[in-house]
């Protein structure tokens, strides 16, 4: 299924301007709730996860795979937020 997260990074204490260049990285788990990377059995693989930067105005897009769990039990996804400014 595919997932689309669209984000606009604010700069709250200069009146909520968008803020251009930040780097947002997101990552989400397999099916089996693995993170590659970090979980036994996949700490040698790299998937499920991208960094983009933010436009002029503050705005990104980021696409994935997002397969949900057969048990119905929903799956995780986690973002973090570089800026430098």
């Amino acid at each position: 299924m595919p997932l689309t997260i669209s984000l606009k990074v604010l700069d709250t204490a200069s009146g909520s301007v968008g803020r251009e260049g930040a780097a947002v990285y997101l990552w989400h788990c397999d099916i089996d709730g693995r993170y590659s990377l970090y979980a036994e059995g996949v700490t040698q693989e790299n998937y499920l996860r991208g960094v983009q930067k933010t436009g002029g105005d503050g705005s990104v897009t980021l696409s994935a795979a997002w397969k949900p769990r057969p048990s119905g039990r929903g799956g995780n996804a986690a973002s973090s937020l570089r800026c430098r400014w």
